[in-house]
């Protein structure tokens, strides 16, 4: 075997475990997933998984890593260059669906993960938060959206969406909560947004 072929296998090795990492997680959550778990799984030795990852805690962080910075790059994608505050919190929850079961359980046990895979997670958010922060303002100076603060007004839409999939069970048991509830919690963050500005 080439040496470029055996750099193309370990790389593709790599990506496996990642992605087995990623699917059992998504199922059983950061804090229950094993190096056991995920070797199993991907059909891997604990050797071959120390040969790419020195952790559990290593495997995370790049785990986190990527899938942040593929969020990144679909909200990129999808953002149209001029945007009302509707379109953004619909994109969002777009981008939230394709990954919701694991992003379910970054949300649910952010504060258990290691420092570097907590930053690229806020590092995330505050993308979002850029978008929603640009689409409010093109709305306020229409008066089209109440005249509140901007950290106010995003951290509400988080808190919102971050509440409804943290319980998913109570509003959506056995299905997406996004799917099910995506208009309900537009609808919803638009009216408080805008109350008052018909008087304007």
């Amino acid at each position: 075997m080439s040496q470029k072929s055996r750099k193309q296998q370990k790389q593709q090795t790599k990506e496996n475990i990642l992605k087995t990492a990623f699917q059992t997680i998504s199922q059983q959550g950061f804090y229950f997933t094993t190096v056991d778990d995920i070797i199993k799984k991907a059909g891997y030795s604990h050797g071959t998984f120390f040969v790419h990852f020195k952790s559990k805690d290593n495997l995370l962080i790049e785990l986190i890593e990527s899938t942040a910075g593929e969020m990144k790059e679909l909200y990129q994608k999808k953002m149209p260059g001029t945007y009302s505050i509707q379109e953004v919190l619909s994109i969002h929850l777009d981008v939230i669906h394709q990954y919701e079961a694991f992003y379910t359980h970054l949300i649910k046990e952010e504060n258990f993960l290691p420092d570097t895979a907590r930053g690229a997670f806020f590092e995330l958010q505050n993308i979002i938060a850029d978008y929603i922060k640009k689409a409010i303002k093109e709305e306020k100076a229409k008066l089209q959206i109440i005249d509140s603060p901007l950290y106010l007004m995003i951290s509400t839409w988080m808190g919102l969406i971050h509440y409804y999939l943290q319980n998913s069970d109570l509003f959506a048991p056995g299905h997406s909560v996004i799917e099910i509830k995506k208009e309900e919690l537009v609808d919803h963050y638009l009216t408080i947004a805008r109350i008052g500005t018909e008087a304007k």
